[in-house]
């Protein structure tokens, strides 16, 4: 990062508890082993009145930001580099600005729309180049292969599309939450529904609006 430039944000929340640090791990060293498709762009929540995507069977997104919130680029750059030279998906970001920690979603979330035409130097300070990527776990060396990209903007959906034709079941999905945010879609987007440790079904969640039903579970301390 150029000295003197400050970090510059992808693009405000409601904060969710945090998932036991065990089942993060394990997460982060299961994705870790297995091709990922890897979206870098300023993102954006869907227009209004687009209804949430639902994440492909056998499938997983994976994102960092906290709903509501930007990513900034050294927070970019830290999860990216850790993934690309070590084959490492960390689990959190010390010192970050907002939860930006691993966040895993088989279900459905909202369709959010990403660009990869970099306006304020975004690009330049992670130093990755916008686009899509293919991480390799078997590559020699650097692990993150850029992929041409036809398009300049992909949506969540078209995003899983592409990761099918490169043989990826997850997406790790870089950008910016924020936007016009409705409630649910805040509830949807930060689910977790991927079973690999003991764990049990929370209670409804109560939110100052009412209750909503969403698909949040917590470790089991069985």
């Amino acid at each position: 990062m150029p000295v003197g430039m400050p970090p510059v944000a992808c693009g405000g929340g409601v904060a969710k508890p945090g998932f036991d640090d065990r089942v993060l791990a394990v997460l982060a060293r299961s994705a870790a082993d297995q091709p990922i498709l890897v979206v870098h762009g300023h993102s954006s929540m869907p227009a209004a009145g687009t209804g949430p995507f639902k994440v492909p069977k056998d499938s997983v997104l994976y994102t960092y930001t906290e709903p509501g919130f930007p990513i900034y680029s050294d927070e970019s750059k830290a999860i990216l580099s850790k993934l690309d030279t070590e084959k490492m998906l960390i689990r959190t970001v010390p010192g970050a600005r907002s939860d930006v920690r691993l966040r895993v979603n088989t279900d459905v979330t909202p369709n959010y729309s990403f660009s990869f035409e970099d306006h304020n130097g975004y690009e330049a300070q992670t130093t990755f180049k916008l686009g899509t990527y293919v991480y390799q776990p078997e590559a020699i060396g650097d692990a993150l292969m850029w992929m041409h990209c036809p398009a300049t903007r992909m949506t969540c959906h078209e995003a899983f599309q592409l990761a099918h034709t490169y043989g990826c079941k997850g997406v790790l999905a870089f950008g910016c939450k924020s936007g016009e945010l409705e409630l649910l879609a805040q509830e949807q987007d930060d689910c977790f529904t991927l079973k690999v440790i003991d764990i049990v079904d929370a209670p409804e969640v109560y939110h100052p609006a009412g209750f909503l039903s969403c698909h949040l579970y917590y470790p089991c301390d069985r």
